[in-house]
């Protein structure tokens, strides 16, 4: 038997006094008339009563006080809410983890998932004994400790109400981690002693997951004294049609045509028609139908003609358990060339380059002589934080411009870069090609003349390795990027400049200076705004000029980002799927959008996982597990009014007849 008390401690003590009360009433002296008459033998029951009422008589049997009494214990007893748990409890030291991913939004379960697992969760507390401790972390792609350990009851079962549902995906890893610390502490040592200290002691613990299981094996990872129970939630013949995929992109050989591309899949046990449609700025454009069979993915596109800008929704007509991904959204934008600032004493390959017609459409560059960098407007910074990218041809600037730099046949400022002897000639002997700035780049046969051996910051990372060393290389600067190249286009001063290498004139520089004008300036023409999963932070594409902007929520809800120290402003405020707004301050016209979608196998499969893995071990789902608990209060309560419907009766017999 266990108890848990319905009023608080106070509110007992003043019940308690209700019992001694109701014995008082039957000693109170009454105030009577005397009143003579010729025999007692009539009046027998008033002798009673006042026998009762004398304070020095013993007290008299009387069914009506006996029957006030017990009703007044009934009710105390029933306020203490008595009843058994089963035989499973929490167990002295326990964490709960529950799941609140988008998958746990799926109506299988009423009203959803989340809901079942929070219900399951309350049962689990309310089997606590006085003595048990226990925690709330709530979990979906990162974990929120809801609760520490604690015995009260009332602060778990408010944590546990509030966890709210999210349209994140789920990872476990967190959420394990954070309870494998509480009962796997550390340990710490102290050298110049040569000791170890325990900083905690380690005590074990009951994990209990409530979860369908929607997340990836958890790979090295040791329970210790954790002592796990996975508790799935859903039913196994729950059915979801979702949407994992779903991109824009201009064809090529017609400028004027958007093609969307989507991919459906069918997580249920029979085959579904699906009616595909797709609307622009929430006008119907075009619909289609699709057949799938269970476990099947099929692919459906649509084509777009004579259309620049807008957004982009496609929805699938479907009557299934999870709704979150029946909608995807995309927004056509058009490519915003980027500033690119080249200084330079003259080098026609590299001007040529950046004139050419890829690059101009993503790029409009700026070039100036060295003595530029001189002049108060760039030492002052003015009409120079505008740039997205510099590029400095055999020069260096007094200090590094608050953007991404390319130098060639130069170095940085400082000394974080050096430069080992000339060697000549040069052959390069590897490449980098897993680097976005080396992609589809073939440079091993170009003849180099001269160049020296780059020495760079430990964190940099080679790009171009030469039989002298490293000649090429990308290190990070705080939120920027440099990236040097000893290898000069020109050798020479003055009029007197000649070839260095025949880079220039191989398929490869070209490419060259468009992948460093997309990664390092940040350049892109693709017909489609970006897009993120739920939660995920996303850098808006925004001039450094801009400080603060404002970003308009599916929802309608307006958020403020602003840059503060970063080179960028990141915005985090992406739990809901949709399109994205972003305005500056006092403006109606918007200076970017994105999406957010949720594109996942793992959260549009919401069958329940029979069971999960941390590390080695498997533990497999365990329904009966569930601790339960049955109340008696309710039944204590009915016989409390059942005794009083009984003292009523009898008080109106003795009134009465």
């Amino acid at each position: 038997m266990s108890w848990i008390p319905a009023i608080s401690g106070w509110a007992f003590a003043l019940l308690a006094l209700i019992p001694p009360a109701i014995i008082a009433l039957y000693f109170l002296k009454l105030r009577r008339n005397p009143l003579v008459v010729p025999s007692t033998y009539l009046w027998v029951k008033t002798i009673e009563d006042l026998h009762v009422n004398s304070l020095w008589q013993k007290l008299q049997k009387n069914i009506l006080l006996y029957l006030q009494l017990l009703f007044i214990g009934l009710l105390i007893l029933s306020l203490l809410r008595p009843g058994c748990r089963s035989e499973s409890s929490l167990g002295k030291r326990s964490i709960l983890l529950i799941d609140h991913s988008a998958s746990m939004n799926a109506t299988d379960e009423e009203p959803t998932r989340l809901d079942k697992a929070k219900e399951k969760a309350l049962e689990m507390i309310d089997t606590m004994s006085s003595d048990d401790v226990s925690m709330v972390i709530a979990f979906s792609d990162r974990a929120e400790v809801r609760q520490g350990f604690t015995s009260d009851r009332r602060q778990l079962r408010a944590a546990v109400e509030s966890i709210n549902p999210t349209q994140r995906t789920t990872d476990a890893k967190e959420a394990l981690r954070a309870a494998a610390g509480l009962a796997n502490p550390g340990r710490t040592s102290q050298l110049e002693n040569v000791n170890d200290i325990q900083v905690a002691e380690a005590l074990p613990a009951t994990l209990f997951v409530l979860s369908d299981g929607g997340f990836p094996e958890i790979q090295d990872f040791d329970l210790g004294n954790l002592s796990a129970q996975y508790i799935p939630i859903g039913k196994q013949d729950a059915n979801n049609v979702g949407i994992i995929a779903f991109t824009v992109e201009r064809n090529i050989e017609h400028p004027d045509e958007v093609e969307a591309y989507a991919r459906l899949v069918n997580y249920s046990d029979k085959d579904i028609e699906v009616t595909t449609e797709l609307l622009l700025d929430d006008n119907l454009i075009d619909a289609g139908q699709t057949s799938l069979k269970p476990g099947s993915e099929e692919g459906v596109n649509f084509k777009i003609k004579n259309i620049d800008q807008g957004e982009l929704k496609l929805r699938i007509d479907v009557q299934d358990n999870l709704a979150v991904d029946n909608e995807a959204f995309a927004t056509l934008t058009t490519a915003k060339p980027i500033r690119v600032l080249l200084v330079t004493k003259g080098n026609n390959p590299l001007e040529l380059g950046l004139r050419t017609s890829q690059c101009a459409k993503l790029a409009t560059t700026t070039v100036v002589d060295p003595d530029f960098l001189q002049r108060p407007e760039f030492l002052n910074g003015q009409n120079t934080d505008s740039y997205d990218l510099m590029i400095f041809d055999r020069c260096s600037p007094p200090a590094l411009p608050p953007c991404n730099t390319l130098f060639m046949g130069s170095l940085p400022p400082g000394e974080a870069w050096s430069l080992g002897p000339n060697a000549s000639p040069v052959f390069v002997v590897d490449v980098a090609k897993d680097h976005p700035l080396m992609q589809y780049l073939e440079i091993a046969s170009i003849r180099i003349v001269e160049a020296a051996a780059l020495k760079g910051p430990t964190s940099a990372i080679r790009l171009i390795e030469a039989d002298c060393g490293p000649v090429m290389a990308i290190a990070p600067r705080e939120a920027f990027q440099d990236v040097v190249c000893s290898i000069s286009l020109l050798r020479g001063d003055g009029t007197d400049l000649a070839p260095n290498t025949d880079w220039p004139l191989r398929r490869s520089f070209p490419v060259f200076l468009l992948n460093t004008l997309e990664f390092l300036g940040g350049a892109g023409e693709q017909a489609a705004g970006r897009s993120v999963l739920p939660g995920q932070a996303i850098p808006l594409a925004l001039g450094r000029s801009v400080e603060k902007v404002e970003v308009k929520t599916p929802s309608g809800q307006m958020e403020t980002a602003s840059r503060g120290s970063l080179s960028q402003i990141i915005f985090t405020q992406t739990e809901q799927t949709g399109v994205y707004s972003v305005t500056a301050p006092e403006q109606t016209n918007s200076m970017d959008r994105f999406t957010v979608n949720l594109f996942s196998v793992r959260e549009s499969q919401i069958k329940p996982q029979q069971a999960i893995s941390f590390g080695a071990e498997s533990i497999t789902a365990a329904e009966s597990a569930t601790p339960k608990r049955v109340d008696y209060w309710r039944w204590i309560a009915l016989l409390a009014i059942a005794v009083l419907a009984v003292e009523w009766i009898t008080y109106n017999r003795r009134l009465y007849f």
